[in-house]
């Protein structure tokens, strides 16, 4: 399973709130496929890079300074 798809599964527990990379690495603990000693770090840079390169297709939206939200777990 890659970062990104760690990261979703955190947030969809979490739906509907927006969690920053550090709380996201936090809730992850062991599921981050890293042996980074700051996972907080390849959180961030997975899903600034994911939210740029792939825009609208993305599946997390930026909501707040460094927070994240799952975009399909948000409330209609």
């Amino acid at each position: 399973m890659s970062t990104l798809d760690i990261v979703a599964e955190v947030l969809r527990e979490v739906a509907p709130r927006a969690l920053k990379a550090r709380e996201i690495a936090e809730l992850a603990k062991g599921r981050l496929p890293t042996a980074s000693r700051t996972p907080e770090t390849v959180v961030s840079r997975d899903l600034a890079i994911d939210v740029r390169d792939r825009g609208e297709a993305s599946r997390f939206l930026r909501v707040g300074r460094g927070e994240f939200v799952l975009k399909h777990a948000l409330p209609s």
